[in-house]
């Protein structure tokens, strides 16, 4: 397509330069033959003498009418080729429709087989029903797209297959990315290591759900109910937590980098060794909550509510406390370089913090090297 549209434009040029070098030499180099020199033919020329002028008159309907002819059977196959891709796309969309329909019925049917005939619900964690099960939902997963995936996942809740703390179906390391479970009841459910990056909880119910190991990267949790949720080790870069409840939860280990949790509520959670780097917490409820050896650097509480916090050992560079409430704050051997809104330290404090910072940074980020036998 752009190459006949670069052949097309070069077959215009070369025209439009031959027709302007006609002209001038016509008008400026008295070509008499071209016809734009002279309204009448020259006294020299034999009768019947025709310029390139009248030829070109005589030429430029037949001309005009094949151009508009070559135009529009263009504009005809481009038509018909537009037409052809569309009816191409809609028929993919329907053979996947129907194929994504036909294995999320054979699942259901097969599961049914489980539950009744196999008694999945009675079978024991090392049982042939369990991995059958197992490996039936995996392989359904994989081949189901987006709203049947919300459909399968809905249908196990509801069945009591993936609830804590034993799931008799785990869905670990299922591809559940860019999911849609708004305002879906979850309370409970066993979803570790499941991969949620892009899903939409929003105001979803996940009170003690176990998401230990899950990537949540991105994904919209605005007022999403996560109270006493198992998230250890978890990862929620850059998610969206504006709202949401995570009173009580197990952060331990999660990552938070860069994450935008406005109004969130993360009263008395754990949040040892978590990593809130770059993450947006203006008026954030982080009353009660155990922050210790956690990477805040660069995060934002502005306005938050930090009452009784425990920040022992925490990393606070370029952290942001502006207007933050920090009654009760224990900040023991916490690093604070360049740290807003709280009261400033003396220089000498300054300096030997920045003299231990390399150390701790090491300690805490860097595995030591083993000495070689004989250095």
């Amino acid at each position: 397509m752009i190459r006949n549209r670069l052949l097309s434009l070069s077959s215009l040029i070369i025209v439009g330069v031959l027709l302007a070098v006609l002209i001038v030499g016509g008008y400026l180099r008295g070509w008499t033959w071209t016809g734009f020199h002279t309204s009448s033919p020259p006294a020299s020329s034999p009768i019947g003498f025709k310029t390139l002028w009248d030829w070109l008159d005589l030429l430029v309907i037949p001309l005009t009418l094949a151009a508009l002819g070559f135009v529009f059977n263009r504009s005809e196959r481009l038509r018909e080729q537009r037409l052809t891709e569309e009816r191409t796309r809609i028929d993919r969309e329907i053979a996947t429709e129907q194929r994504c329909e036909q294995s999320l019925q054979l699942y259901f049917d097969r599961m049914s087989d489980l539950l009744l005939d196999y008694r999945l619900r009675q079978s024991e964690a090392d049982s042939e029903a369990r991995a059958l099960a197992h490996s039936r939902t995996l392989t359904a997963i994989r081949s189901l797209d987006l709203q049947r995936k919300a459909i399968l996942l809905r249908f196990l809740f509801e069945s009591k297959l993936i609830n804590t703390p034993e799931a008799l179906v785990p869905l670990g390391f299922a591809n559940l990315a860019g999911i849609d479970l708004r305002r879906v009841n979850l309370n409970q459910a066993d979803l570790r290591g499941v991969d949620l990056s892009t899903a939409n909880l929003r105001k979803a119910d996940l009170f003690g759900a176990d998401l230990s190991g899950a990537r949540l990267v991105d994904a919209i949790l605005v007022g999403t109910g996560l109270f006493r949720t198992t998230l250890t080790g978890s990862i929620l870069d850059k998610a969206h937590l504006i709202g949401a409840d995570l009173t009580e939860s197990d952060m331990i280990g999660a990552s938070l980098r860069e994450a935008e949790g406005q109004s969130a509520v993360f009263r008395g959670a754990k949040l040892i060794k978590a990593d809130f780097a770059g993450a947006k917490l203006p008026e954030a409820n982080f009353d009660s909550t155990d922050t210790s050896i956690t990477d805040l650097s660069g995060a934002s509480f502005v306005g938050a509510d930090l009452t009784g916090a425990r920040f022992v050992k925490a990393y606070l560079f370029g952290t942001d406390f502006t207007g933050a409430t920090t009654t009760g704050v224990d900040f023991t051997d916490t690093v604070m370089l360049e740290v807003k809104g709280l009261v400033s330290e003396p220089a000498s404090t300054r300096d030997k913090q920045r003299i231990s910072l390399d150390r701790r940074l090491r300690g805490f980020f860097v595995r030591p090297k083993k000495r070689l036998a004989g250095s």
